[in-house]
């Protein structure tokens, strides 16, 4: 299904992730690459700089780019999240190493 970046109402429409746009030379996606779940936070960097990138070229939808976005964020924090408890189960078996070090 090809969309095109037209005015309607007074609104200009933008393509979701997926359509396509119809130009001068041809069908493009509107979503250019192909786009793959984050695995890193890097990833995740790499991938919001890319919706940011779309949204201001008006090359993906804005209610997409928050979804997105929103899914981003909570990638972010569940790393953010399994990273502290896996060094605080670190910490605490050091701790108990060291008191049972101390018994003996």
């Amino acid at each position: 299904m090809a969309a095109n970046l037209t005015q309607k109402r007074g609104v200009k429409t933008v393509p979701a992730i997926g359509e396509t746009v119809a130009t001068p030379t041809g069908l493009i996606p509107a979503w250019p690459g192909k786009v793959t779940p984050p695995r890193t936070i890097t990833q995740v960097k790499r991938l919001l700089a890319r919706l940011i990138a779309g949204f201001i070229r008006h090359e993906i939808d804005g209610g997409d780019a928050k979804t997105i976005a929103y899914l981003c964020s909570i990638f972010a924090q569940i790393v953010k999240d399994a990273d502290f408890e896996a060094r605080l189960s670190a910490l605490e078996k050091q701790l108990e190493q060291g008191a049972h070090d101390e018994r003996t």
